[in-house]
């Protein structure tokens, strides 16, 4: 991903390295005169639907060139079909779109570093109260085994003592009577 951004950041830089060199060079132009010039020997021209004009070196002006008023020359200096201040503006919004996508990318990448820690931190919690609850449970069985034992007991004393007062009710004399504690 951050790959992506460098090659969309070094393309939206080459296009504004080029279009600063445009303007430069058209503003520098621009000074120089008001009017479109032409070497020595050579003449303007404008060229006609389908029409090319190609040099004796070779080189050819396409058909879909732009001709040239007597005051051609803004601030900007000479543009042919594009607009330097245009270009330059696209450019600005590109890479403030391109800062703000990244300062949302950037956000986002916090809300998630946030989201998990706070994941982290309830997966420790979950293991602390599972380790407690397993705790818990062990003494809850030990204490359920001791109930159970202590139930017993007191089954077999209550027991005992049942048939010790129906002994001693049943007794006709004390020494008959202390007989019944016995075992």
């Amino acid at each position: 991903m951050e790959e992506v951004f460098t090659l969309q950041l070094r393309y939206v830089s080459g296009i504004f390295s080029l279009a600063l060199a445009l303007s430069m060079t058209l503003l520098a132009n621009q000074v120089s005169a008001q009017s479109f010039r032409c070497g020595l020997g050579d003449r303007p021209t404008c060229l006609g639907f389908g029409e090319t004009v190609c040099s004796s070196t070779g080189m050819c002006v396409s058909s879909d060139a732009a001709c040239f008023n007597q005051y051609q020359c803004n601030y900007e200096g000479f543009t042919c079909r594009s607009n330097v201040t245009a270009c330059l503006n696209d450019n600005a919004d590109l890479i403030d779109d391109h800062n703000d996508l990244v300062g949302d990318y950037n956000s986002l990448l916090r809300s998630r570093d946030d989201l998990l820690a706070e994941h982290n931190n309830l997966v420790r919690e979950h293991s602390t109260v599972r380790s407690d609850l397993r705790a818990y449970q062990e003494v809850n069985q030990e204490l359920v085994a001791e109930t159970r034992s202590l139930d017993g007991q007191v089954r077999a004393l209550t027991s005992l003592h049942d048939v010790t007062i129906n002994c001693v009710e049943s007794a006709q004399s004390l020494s008959a009577a202390k007989l019944c504690a016995l075992p």
